[in-house]
């Protein structure tokens, strides 16, 4: 049953489950699976959070012999659990061409005051992967520091530059722009700010978490 604990707390997130149930007699196995996954923020708060708030309580309430006493249960309404200005999820947006990323950019720096991050990648096929073989390798690690180090209030954008004969051509608008030109892909930059990182540079964790983490605006 701990198994089901842990599955289940990790997909509410027990920094909510906590507040649901009062006056409840909890077994120190459950105290402890709480502790341990009390800093996790990744909770689900979609329109099935309620189904699995039922099945929690159904497992803790009749699968154990009915151990607990549930006094009060107060219903959760995932919008209004949210903190005032947090965001589940980092927004990510997907963009092809120069004048889409232009007009992505200067519209999400005319709105809000986040801070933009964008990573420039060759064009896909099918497949999903890149023929920008650089890009391929690059794209996991800069996933990965995404998750890991970026906050998560800022905004991610991916720009496919489009295909390789586009991108090679040394008159494309991506290698003039007045703001932030690239000279090689991937690049992974900050809108407006020198913070950036340049081919091969993109697939080193050390130089993605300082991306991510230093402030240098």
């Amino acid at each position: 049953m701990c198994n089901e604990y842990t599955a289940l707390l990790t997909q509410l997130g027990a920094h909510l489950v906590a507040p649901l149930i009062t006056a409840m007699t909890v077994p120190p196995q459950f105290n402890q699976l709480i502790a341990a996954h009390e800093n996790k923020r990744n909770a689900d708060r979609n329109s099935n959070l309620s189904v699995k708030l039922v099945k929690f309580i159904a497992i803790t309430n009749y699968n154990l012999q009915n151990p607990y006493q549930i006094i009060k249960l107060i219903t959760l309404d995932s919008k209004s659990t949210r903190e005032e200005g947090e965001s589940s999820e980092m927004e990510i947006i997907k963009v092809s061409g120069y004048k889409a990323f232009r007009e992505t950019v200067e519209k999400l720096a005319h709105e809000r005051s986040n801070q933009i991050n964008v990573y420039f990648t060759g064009e896909k096929d099918a497949t999903g992967k890149s023929w920008c073989p650089d890009c391929n390798d690059a794209e996991p690690f800069v996933l990965s520091a995404l998750k890991e180090h970026a906050d998560k209030n800022s905004v991610f954008v991916v720009v496919d530059v489009g295909p390789r004969a586009f991108w090679k051509d040394m008159k494309n608008p991506f290698r003039s722009d007045s703001v932030a030109p690239i000279s090689v892909i991937p690049t992974l930059l900050r809108w407006k700010s020198p913070a950036r990182l340049d081919g091969e540079q993109c697939a080193k964790p050390s130089l993605l978490e300082m991306f991510f983490t230093e402030d240098v605006d």
